[in-house]
């Protein structure tokens, strides 16, 4: 593929943010389970072929932005987004920053951001942060679902895929 320069395989889901992230990250996962809570894949199952999503939250000028890539087929990771997509975008910010937080390790935060965090919350985000370390352990179905907890305060400026 990368050869051939055929890249017509090679998927992006973004969404900018209206203002700066204090989460940023980078990464990649074999996807587990989707924003909706559907077993995606399990780990640890040799017979099963793993998809691999990569994840960037970044900031720009204007804004935090966020972008998935996958390269087709890719079931899991199609599957992955189509999930996020569905979350209502005033939920999406926070949908992505458990994300973050339950599946990867390569994580910035901003110091004044941790610090403002009322301290049940900063529990809650370390324990999300120890289930990113641990691959070993199954993780429940419903641990992207919406826990009532804001992290972000950001909006959803806009959305392109390809």
């Amino acid at each position: 593929m990368l050869q051939s320069i055929d890249r017509t395989p090679v998927h992006f889901a973004a969404w900018a943010f209206d203002r700066a992230s204090p989460i940023l990250c980078s990464g990649g996962i074999f996807p587990e389970i989707g924003f909706d809570g559907v077993l995606l894949h399990r780990m640890g199952e040799v017979e099963a072929v793993a998809d691999f999503v990569a994840l960037s939250v970044v900031n720009t000028p204007v804004g935090g932005l966020v972008i998935f890539t996958w390269v087709d087929p890719s079931p899991s990771a199609s599957r992955l987004i189509d999930s996020l997509v569905a979350v209502p975008d005033a939920a999406k910010p926070n949908a992505i920053a458990r994300f973050v937080f339950e599946f990867f390790e390569n994580v910035y935060l901003e110091p004044a951001w941790w610090e403002a965090l009322p301290n049940d919350t900063r529990s809650i985000v370390k324990i999300r942060a120890r289930a990113a370390a641990d691959v070993r352990s199954g993780r429940p179905e419903y641990v992207l679902e919406d826990d009532g907890i804001t992290l972000l305060t950001a909006s959803i400026a806009s959305y392109h895929c390809a």
